[in-house]
């Protein structure tokens, strides 16, 4: 994006009064009649990104959660902005989560607010935020003690008496977390308060997203990266297990070429030649999702073990006597006769 920006600006008939860019998304200052002009040279620099322009209106745009506002002498005003399809749900009050992580939570939109707001426009921004954080079930009081109030507990310091040295405080932290149980977390952190070099955080075992549904689309597998994944054989009961850090279309596009140019390279090629099956490649199946190269190794020779696989044994050369046992047991009921074939 840096790179269309330096080179498509510079052709502009214009110089714009500002601009700004977040990732993908920019804000542009420029003459109402060269709304054209601008949309033509940005989208003539590559047929793949295409930009669409949103136009003021009632003299303030949105720009992710800001809003400029444009004055009578076409200075700038920000404030606060939340999209009207914003749910408008944060942590609710009476959810399984530490105070601390709750107050924070408000404590970090407030901050945020008087960071970004015009002074004139931080009162309506805060009133909103009251609001919509009553709206998560929070009290007047709370929400007034947390958004209006100017004072803030000073900071814990390390002395001699509780455990700090001023010489060497970064290198003696220790950090530790524990999970967060009603009443029994707050509890054991009372333990560690006097010692100042030791800090616990509380982590929450039920993860708020848990709540929630994935409202983006599923990516296709033909798209997926860090995969393990299983080719059936059209012919016979086997099917060969591989594993890839590419985009699953582009390595199965790879095993359809070795499979008549070098049969060789791998053990579906060589079935395929030695049996004249073919494999189907229309419908491979994703079994695992493992970034960890090293992890992914390991669940490609789990499901080689435990499938019938036209696969080498160099594959699970690798793979511990011991989980091949436990595979085993697994496979086959713990039957003691069956482990002994």
């Amino acid at each position: 994006m840096s790179t269309l920006i330096k080179t498509q600006l510079r052709r502009l008939s214009f110089t714009p009064s500002f601009l700004c860019q977040y990732v993908d998304d920019l804000i542009i200052s420029m003459p109402g009649d060269r709304e054209t002009e601008v949309l033509e040279i940005f989208n003539n620099f590559d047929d793949h990104i295409q930009f669409t322009i949103e136009r003021e209106s009632n003299r303030s745009v949105p720009f992710l959660d800001t809003k400029l506002i444009r004055q009578e002498d076409n200075t700038i005003k920000l404030d606060w902005y939340q999209k009207p399809s914003s749910s408008g749900r944060y942590i609710n009050a009476s959810s399984y989560h530490n105070i601390k992580i709750k107050v924070n939570t408000i404590l970090g939109l407030k901050k945020r607010i008087e960071d970004i707001t015009h002074p004139t426009l931080t009162k309506g921004a805060l009133g909103r935020l009251f609001q919509l954080m009553k709206d998560n079930g929070y009290s007047n009081q709370l929400l007034k003690k947390l958004l209006y109030s100017t004072t803030r507990p000073p900071e814990p310091t390390l002395t001699a008496e509780n455990g700090g040295n001023e010489d060497d405080i970064q290198d003696r932290i220790t950090f530790a977390k524990l999970p967060y149980i009603k009443e029994l977390t707050f509890e054991l952190t009372k333990l560690f308060k006097k010692y100042m070099n030791i800090k616990v955080a509380r982590y929450t075992l039920v993860a708020t997203k848990s709540f929630f549904s994935n409202t983006k689309e599923k990516l296709k597998n033909s798209f997926k990266r860090n995969v393990v994944y299983q080719i059936k054989c059209k012919h016979c009961p086997q099917v060969y297990i591989g594993q890839t850090s590419q985009a699953l279309a582009k390595r199965i596009s790879l095993h359809k070429s070795d499979s008549t140019i070098r049969p060789d390279r791998c053990a579906l090629g060589q079935h395929i030649r030695n049996t004249g099956h073919n494999a189907d490649f229309d419908n491979v199946m994703v079994l695992e999702q493992e970034d960890n190269y090293n992890k992914r190794l390991f669940l490609e020779m789990c499901h080689i073990q435990q499938n019938n696989t036209m696969n080498t044994k160099s594959d699970t050369s690798n793979l511990s006597s011991i989980y091949s046992f436990l595979l085993r047991c697994d496979q086959y009921g713990r039957n003691p006769q069956d482990l002994t074939e």
